[in-house]
């Protein structure tokens, strides 16, 4: 067995049960991960991104991670008025300071707060939707690990048959490897996760459409998050997001399925049992 294997199973070993723990137990244990999570993803975005100022990094993430400490609370208009701090201190520092690709450097900077900021700490709005409801509290860690499971089989059955039988490219300016064959086999995946959820009542109150939509936005929007961050590696020329995980790449590169399905299904939930 190679390094590289030992060093990929040693990091999924690491990995998937510390997601569930933290996910079991929630509240600021849950939420103290994610805005590492967050803060870490950020870093990544910005160096592979050449943003200028390593003051300015900082300065965003600290506020980003506010953000997601806004999400925790509910305090949805403290998340506006952090978008507007973001932006008056980037547009003037940067103006100031680092008037080469102004606009470029401004709009990374604000648009990395929607993304992976607040669309991968989306995650906390769904482990903590039980607190805008008459729901166990537990029901948040069923409706996040449904989540990850979804994506991570969707990601399994997408590889799995992609290598196998993968012969009409998806995307290939994008991502090569990734095939029609491997992609449509991911969506079914997700479908069949939903389905014995469907079947053991995993979620009281969802019906079958609850789940079915569940398996879409796992299916489908998971993939496409892996297709954006896809384009903005190739956009910048790299080919991880970092190597913290090894042969895994970044932060960013794990959470890349959640940051545009975590958003969808939330909004998902609240539009469907939140009056």
């Amino acid at each position: 067995m190679n390094k590289k294997l030992i060093n990929r199973i040693f990091i999924s070993v690491l990995y998937a049960p510390s997601v569930i723990v933290l996910l079991y137990f929630g509240k600021f244990y849950f939420l103290g991960f994610m805005m590492i999570v967050v803060g870490l993803s950020l870093w990544e975005l910005f160096n592979i991104t050449k943003f200028p100022s390593t003051v300015l990094k900082v300065v965003n993430i600290i506020i980003s991670m506010l953000g997601v400490l806004a999400l925790y609370y509910n305090k949805f208009m403290f998340v506006v008025l952090l978008i507007f701090l973001l932006f008056s201190l980037n547009s003037i520092i940067l103006m100031i300071f680092y008037e080469k690709n102004y606009i470029k450097n401004l709009f990374l900077s604000i648009g990395s707060f929607i993304y992976p900021a607040l669309s991968v700490g989306s995650l906390i709005l769904i482990r903590e939707f039980p607190k805008l409801g008459n729901i166990p509290y537990s029901t948040g860690w069923t409706l996040g690990i449904l989540l990850f499971i979804g994506i991570w089989i969707c990601d399994m059955f997408a590889y799995f048959f992609g290598v196998a039988y993968g012969k009409h490219k998806i995307f290939p300016s994008v991502s090569p490897n990734k095939s029609w064959e491997g992609t449509i086999a991911g969506f079914f995946g997700s479908v069949i996760v939903f389905l014995i959820a469907y079947k053991f009542n995993i979620v009281h109150f969802f019906n079958i459409w609850d789940y079915m939509i569940m398996a879409i936005i796992t299916g489908v929007f998971g993939q496409m998050g892996d297709l954006v961050e896809s384009k903005i590696k190739r956009t910048v020329g790299v080919k991880d997001s970092s190597n913290i995980l090894m042969e895994h790449g970044g932060i960013l590169d794990r959470f890349d399925s959640l940051a545009l399905s975590a958003p969808i299904f939330c909004l998902y939930l609240c539009l469907r049992f939140i009056n």
